[in-house]
This record gives structure tokens, sequence and C-alpha cells, in this order.
């Protein structure tokens, strides 16, 4: 039993002091990294300039999320990045909601921790991606069903049908979230009855409606999204891969911290028969198992990215909690102590060579991919004032994102850009709405990964090589990039 001055201590007040300080460290850490924007964060930052219901290979919430943050503080990557620390920090406020709602302040206070603290959500508060606002709606979504299946009152489904709904608008997985709820409602005897409640059923109206437009871009864009999540999965040619399964599964230990993500399949596996039998764990496993296996049922298929499964950690922390702080809170600090010990390395990481005196390879870096973006930019910038009537081209998605942003001259103006895309298949955002196939008789600087680009020379009426962009990263690797000026496209 709990006495009032212990609880007092897992009040609101420490939760916020504790979540506030760990979004003013992301926000200064944030601020200090070195790391240019990924080519797919650039890619959804050209996509706030041009705010539209759907893009080729996400709903819009992301780039409604960074259009709002650059419109508070400018394009900088620091601002490009912001909203995800604030989205993880809303989202830890309502783990705290969610788990005092169905076990006590003790269980909220440390999932609350815990959750800001998991290595997954350290590194997503340092990249702008789907995953920051996907978490925060389904957080909010649960929260509004617990609220709903405990209180009745008609405003939390209202609430559940806006959150699910901007949830499917932030990444169509979201529709798992109902798939949940309608299996806990089928095998929980106490709310079974609100698989037909009007409640249940107005929520899901109220999503509908707010995702509707979403669904309305798709069938005007020949359903773009949903064809590119379907090929995404990879599920065309179906075979057993089980190192990719196991990839998948070890990479979740990397996710949530290898002791966090153990003691999850530890109760799964050895203590579900008894778990299962009292109906908040039941009502949480729902929220927890069918996604899991489902996603590692696709790893198993074809592949699946470690952060697809992401989602399973909002019931999955207060679940492990819940039951790690039956026995005291010991272990559940020793989680929260390895999360920030994991987060100061990440912090650091970039520090590591010079403090042992040894130079950085490509193979010990995780973060390659965030470098080198904004000297090609630079780089490119200039070629472009060298010829002022010319517009960038590229063969692929990510030089082309990459260049929108940081080849954009000292006024912040995106330059004029085109995609090649002879074939005629549509494969990206940028071959749906960028295809240089309505730009006859234009000028470009060809910006290509192969040298060999006759195929693209002989379309226009006169090219020439300008030169090489070199950028050495490490002693090992080197980005380089092949310019060509090209001069009145005929066509394909």
């Amino acid at each position: 039993m709990i006495n009032r001055k212990k609880q007092s201590i897992y009040g609101f007040k420490y939760v916020f002091l504790f979540t506030a300080a760990v979004l003013l460290i992301h926000i200064f850490y944030l601020a200090s990294l070195p790391y240019d924007l990924y080519a797919d964060e650039a890619q959804y930052w050209s996509w706030s300039k041009s705010l539209d219901w759907g893009y080729f290979s996400k709903p819009p919430m992301i780039a409604w999320v960074i259009a709002g943050t650059t419109k508070f503080c400018g394009d900088g990557e620091f601002c490009v990045r912001l909203g995800a620390p604030i989205l993880h920090f809303f989202t830890a406020i309502l783990m705290y909601l969610i788990g005092t709602r169905l076990f006590t302040k003790r269980v909220g206070f440390w999932s609350s921790v815990v959750y800001s603290t998991l290595p997954g959500v350290t590194v997503s508060s340092y990249i702008i991606s789907t995953d920051a606002p996907l978490l925060f709606f389904w957080a909010l979504s649960f929260y509004a069903l617990i609220r709903g299946l405990k209180d009745w009152h008609i405003k939390w489904w209202i609430l559940l049908g806006i959150a699910a709904g901007f949830g499917m608008l932030s990444k169509y997985t979201m529709v798992m979230f109902y798939a949940s709820a309608g299996l806990y409602f089928i095998i929980s005897k106490e709310n079974r009855v609100y698989l037909f409640s009007f409640k249940f059923w107005l929520a899901i109206l109220i999503s509908v409606a707010v995702y509707w437009k979403n669904f309305a871009w798709n069938q005007a864009n020949n359903f773009a999204s949903y064809n590119h999540t379907k090929d995404n999965a990879d599920l065309y040619d179906i075979s057993l891969n089980f190192n990719k399964m196991l990839e998948f599964v070890g990479a979740q230990f990397g996710v949530v911290g290898p002791i966090f993500f153990a003691l999850l399949l530890f109760y799964i596996f050895f203590r579900f028969t008894n778990l299962i039998k009292r109906d908040h764990n039941k009502f949480l496993l729902c929220f927890i198992l069918p996604f899991l296996l489902l996603i590692t049922t696709i790893s198993l298929l074809s592949r699946a990215h470690a952060n697809w499964a992401v989602p399973v950690y909002i019931a999955g922390t207060i679940f492990v909690v819940s039951l790690v702080t039956a026995r005291g809170t010991v272990l559940v600090k020793s989680l929260v102590w390895i999360n920030i010990f994991a987060a100061v390395g990440f912090y650091h990481y970039h520090k590591i060579p010079d403090i042992i005196d040894k130079e950085m390879t490509v193979k010990l870096d995780p973060f390659y991919r965030l470098k080198g973006q904004k000297e090609l930019g630079e780089a490119i910038s200039k070629e472009l004032k060298n010829y002022p009537s010319a517009a960038i081209l590229t063969t692929d998605r990510r030089t082309h994102s990459t260049l929108l942003y940081y080849a954009r001259d000292n006024s912040g103006n995106i330059p004029r850009a085109a995609k090649w895309n002879s074939e005629g298949d549509v494969d990206d955002h940028f071959e749906l709405t960028a295809d240089i196939k309505n730009r006859k008789g234009e000028d470009f600087i060809l910006v290509s990964k192969f040298d060999d680009v006759k195929d693209i020379q002989k379309r226009f009426a006169d090219s020439r090589k300008i030169g090489e962009v070199e950028i050495k990263l490490y002693p090992d690797y080197s980005l380089k990039y092949y310019t060509y000026y090209l001069q009145n496209f005929a066509g394909y």
C-alpha cells in the first residue's frame, strides 16, 4: 500500500517538471548537433512549402507540423525538426494521464518517465518524421478511449474520433488502433457492449470525416500514397525471410532498450495466461500483440523497418511499468538510468573520435547520411549563379529533396528544379509533381551520382560537363556527384 506522502511525489507537477526538463535538453542538443537534414526530412520540408491534403509517400500531417514550426522560427534545421521533441513532450504527459487512469499515479509517473527516456524516443526527438505525430495522436486516442469507457460521456468518444482521424492523417498504421479496440471489445465481457454502441461507431465516423480529404487527394492522384505504402511493405514476392525477422526483432531491443524489450517478451511468453485474466491487462495486450505480430509477420514475409512497430510501445510501456512497479521501483529506475546513459552516448557520439584520438569511419558512424548535404547544396548553388537561366535536374529523390533545401539562394528562395523520369512510372513525390516532361525548351544543370548520362544528354539540343563535386566525409567514404549543363530540352 502506497501512503499519501509517497503518492504525492508521483503527482502531475513532478511529471511536468521532468518531461519539461527532457524537452529543454532535447531543444538544447537539437540546436547544437552538427547534422544536416536527411533527404526525407528535406522532402517533408519541401512539402510544407506547398501544403496539401496528401503527398506521394505520406499523409499531410508531417508537412503541417513543419509548416507550423518554421512559421514560428524560420527554415533552419533546428526549426524544421522542432516539432518532434515538442510532440514527444505532450505524448509523455499523456502517458502519465493514461497510466494514472488505468492504474495509479505511480504507474502513470514511471510510464511517463520511461517513455521520455526510451532510446527510440530520444533519437526520434532529433529528426522530424511521421513517428512523432503518430505517437502523439495514438496516445491521445488511447486516453480518450479510456475516459470514454470509464466516464461514459460522449465528449470522450468525439475526442477519440478527432484524435484518431488526425492520427490517420499522420500515418496510415493508425487504422490498427480501431482494430485493436474492436478486438478488445470482442474478448472483454465487461465491455463487449461497446462493439455495437452508438458512441464507438460515432468515433469511427468522425475519424473518417476528419481523414476524408486525404482519401479524396489519393483518389485524384491514382491512390499514390496507398500504392506506395503497399510497395513499401514489399509483399509481391513473398518468401520466408527468417534473417529479416530476426533483424526486426533485434532492432526492437535498440528502439526501447534491451531490458525493457526483454521484460515485455518475458511477460508475453511466460506470464500471458495469468495476466490475460485481468481486464486492464487484456486491454493493454490488445494494443500490443496484434500490431507487434502483424509487423513481425511482415518482416518474415518481406521486410519491416524497426520504427514500424512504435505505436505498440504506448500500451507496451504502461504494461511493463505496471508489472515492474508492482514489486517496487528499483527495476524501473534501472531502466530509466540505462536509457539516460544511452541518450548521453547518443548526444556525444560525434565527439568520440576526438576523445579517443581516432578518425571516424563510415562503418562506425550511424549518422553518415546526415552529413555532406549542405556542402553539396552550396556547390550547386554556386553553379546556378554561373548559369542563371538553368534549373536543377536530378535523377533520384534524395538528391532532389536535398537540393531544394540546401541550394536555396541567400534570400531563402527554393531553386527551380525538375526530376528526370523517362520511363513514366511515378515512384516518388517529385515524379508526381516535378516531372521534366512539361518543360520543353528549358535549360538545366544536371546533378547525378553517375557519370554516364548519355541517355539524358541526347534529349537536349546541346550539353557539356561542368565538373565533379566530391565531398570527403571519412577516410573511407566520399559523396561524389557529376554536373552537366544541358540546353533546350526536346522532350523524352
